[in-house]
Formats: C-alpha cells, structure tokens, sequence
C-alpha cells in the first residue's frame, strides 16, 4: 500500500496509525479551535430563542388575523389563514419575515426594540 500511514492489523482502518489523533468509541476527535464561533452576545436580543411559530401564535392570540393583515399586509394572514401557511411562506420570503418579527418586536418589546438592526 502507498499510504503514508499504513494499516495496522490492531487498528483494522488505520486510524491508530495517524499521529496526533486518538480514537474514542469509534468517533473522530474534536479539533482544538473552534471553527464555529458563537455570536458574542444574544442576551440583549429579544429573537433570540424565539422560533417563528411562536411569534405567529403570540401575533394570532394577541391581535388576530384580520389586524395582523392590517398591520402587514400579507396574503397569507387574510386569505385562509393558518399557522402552516403562514410559516411556509414566511420562511421562503424574508422581507416578510423581518415584518412579522418587527411587529411581534413591536407589541413585546416596545418601539424603541423595533428601531434595532437584528439580522445585521
């Protein structure tokens, strides 16, 4: 075998071969840095933990269809509307979106949240 590592009989796959890696229960090490950091901070942001359906159900509970349409003016909160549909939608278009989230900003939060560049 032209490996620069070759198999041995002991490892079967040639993973105990390699230097610098140690197999544990068959999975690969993490590595060392983290290639994914996290955002610095989500505390002060009001989405953060909040999944979109909940906003719908917290917009449906507290205003209704009719107002949400009135609000933003969105065919899938005035032509048979549902939770399903709306999401569908809302999740394929994200100018709607922003709008749905700065509504429930809106009545949550207050006006002054709504000002706040969230998705930046």
């Amino acid at each position: 075998m032209d490996s620069e590592y070759p198999i041995d009989a002991a490892c079967g796959d040639g993973a105990c071969d390699v230097p610098g890696k140690t197999e544990v229960s068959g999975k690969e090490p993490l590595p060392e840095t983290n290639e994914f950091p996290l955002p610095k901070s989500q505390a002060n942001n009001p989405l953060h933990g909040v999944t979109l359906e909940q906003i719908l159900v917290y917009l449906v509970e507290n205003f209704g269809w009719i107002e949400m349409n009135r609000r933003v003016e969105i065919n899938c909160f005035y032509s048979k509307p549902s939770i399903k549909s709306s999401l569908t939608f809302l999740r394929k278009n994200n100018w709607a979106r922003i709008k749905v989230e700065r509504l429930y900003l809106e009545a949550v939060a207050g006006p002054d949240e709504v000002n706040r560049d969230w998705h930046g």
